[in-house]
C-alpha cells in the first residue's frame, strides 16, 4: 500500500489565494451599488415630489390672481360685485368664466395632492350677506369680501403656499372656526366671529395679506383662501 502522507501535496497557486479577497470584493462592490442606487432613486422621487408641490402651488395661487384682474375688469365695466357670475358653466356677459365674460379658463385644483374637487366662491349679495376678510377693506357691514378658497388642502401644499405668498409656512390658525355655509348678516361687522377669516389681520407682524392657507379652527381643516374684490 502506498503512503498517502509520501504523495506530494498539491501546492494553491497565486491565483488560488487570490479567489478569496477578490469574490469578497465583488460582493462589496454590489452592496455598495445596491445602496448607492436606492439611495439616489429615494432622492430622485423626493425631488420629484418637491417640484409637483411647487407646481401645485404656483397653479393654486396664480389662478385667482387671474380672476381677481377680470373681477376687476368687469367691475370697472360697471358690473356690480353681487351680480358676478362665478358658475363655471355661466354663459352671462357676467360671467367669470364665459369667454364674452371674464375670458377666463377654468382650471381644477390639483386633486392628485388631496385638494378640493372644485375651486369655491363667496360673493357678496344684493341683500348685504355675506363673509370677510378680516383687515381686508373695510371690515364694516358694507365691507363684505368676494374670496375663491379651496378646502381640505394637504399640510405640505399649505405650507408650500404660504412660502410662495411671503408668509410663514406654518399656517394661522382661526379663533373662530369660519362657517363656510351660512353668511352674515347685513349688519353684521368683521371680528372674532363665524364669518371672519381673522387669523391674520389678528397677527401684527406684517400686513394683512389677501390670500393664505390657514387652519379653521383648532380641529377644522386647512383652508385656502383668496381675496378677489374686497369692499
Amino acid at each position: 500500500m502506498i503512503s498517502t502522507s509520501s504523495m506530494p501535496r498539491k501546492r494553491k497557486s497565486a491565483h488560488d489565494n487570490q479567489r478569496g479577497p477578490a469574490l469578497l470584493l465583488v460582493l462589496v462592490a454590489v452592496v455598495l451599488f445596491g445602496g448607492l442606487s436606492y439611495v439616489v432613486s429615494q432622492s430622485g422621487k423626493k425631488a420629484s415630489e418637491e417640484e409637483k408641490v411647487l407646481m401645485a402651488a404656483a397653479q393654486v395661487t396664480q389662478f385667482p390672481a387671474a380672476i381677481r384682474t377680470a373681477v376687476a375688469r368687469l367691475v370697472a365695466g360697471g358690473v356690480q360685485l353681487q351680480d358676478i357670475d362665478f358658475n363655471e358653466q355661466g354663459t352671462l356677459p357676467t360671467s367669470i368664466f364665459y369667454s364674452g365674460g371674464g375670458a377666463i379658463a377654468y382650471q381644477k385644483p390639483p386633486v392628485d395632492l388631496g385638494t378640493a374637487a372644485n375651486w369655491r366662491f363667496k360673493s357678496v349679495k344684493a341683500d348685504n350677506t355675506g363673509w370677510f376678510v378680516g383687515g381686508i377693506g373695510s371690515d364694516g357691514p358694507e365691507g363684505k369680501d368676494v374670496f375663491a378658497y379651496l378646502v381640505n388642502i394637504p399640510v405640505v401644499l399649505c405650507q408650500e403656499i404660504n412660502r410662495a405668498l411671503g408668509l410663514p409656512a406654518e399656517p394661522l390658525i382661526e379663533p373662530s372656526e369660519v362657517n363656510l355655509a351660512e353668511p352674515a348678516t347685513p349688519d353684521s361687522e368683521a371680528g372674532n366671529n363665524v364669518w371672519t377669516f381673522s387669523a391674520h389681520s389678528r397677527d401684527n407682524r406684517m400686513e394683512t395679506p389677501p390670500a393664505a392657507c390657514v387652519r379653521n379652527g383648532g380641529e377644522g381643516p386647512l383652508v385656502y383662501y383668496h381675496v378677489l374684490a374686497s369692499q
